[in-house]
């Protein structure tokens, strides 16, 4: 699992600096929220999505996170989990309806669980958050 989340914050930190994100919340400090991010963000990200294939998408959704989910793992491992941004938080029931085929959910999901990751990393830089157990 810890690989699987330094893989996924690996590819994150790639993606911020290809999106200008540092720049976008360095011009926008009061902005760092699930909301803003997910109106900034999530299109953008799901954009580089495209070209990417159904293994790679599935394991990047796959370490997204539900909103208790991030609870239980936190009392069962104990190494942070709970702060972890979840998908609901970024926009899971807005961005999804029972229409999308099954690679266009996969996308969604893996573009939403990149928005979370990208707001952790955010939220630790301005306030030192602990998802350094991620890094």
């Amino acid at each position: 699992m810890r690989k699987n989340l330094e893989y996924l914050y690996n590819v994150v930190r790639q993606m911020m600096g290809v999106l200008e994100v540092w720049q976008s919340i360095s011009r926008n400090p009061e902005m760092i929220n699930a909301q803003w991010f997910m109106c900034q963000f999530q299109a953008e990200v799901e954009r580089e999505l495209m070209a990417w294939g159904d293994d790679k998408l599935g394991l990047i959704a796959s370490l997204g996170r539900g909103g208790d989910e991030a609870t239980i793992e936190r009392k069962e491992r104990g190494y942070g989990a709970s702060t972890r941004t979840t998908l609901t938080e970024v926009g899971l029931g807005t961005v999804t309806n029972h229409f999308m085929s099954g690679r266009t959910l996969l996308r969604k999901l893996a573009s939403l669980t990149i928005v979370a990751a990208m707001l952790d990393l955010a939220k630790e830089h301005r306030h030192g958050d602990p998802v350094k157990a991620f890094e």
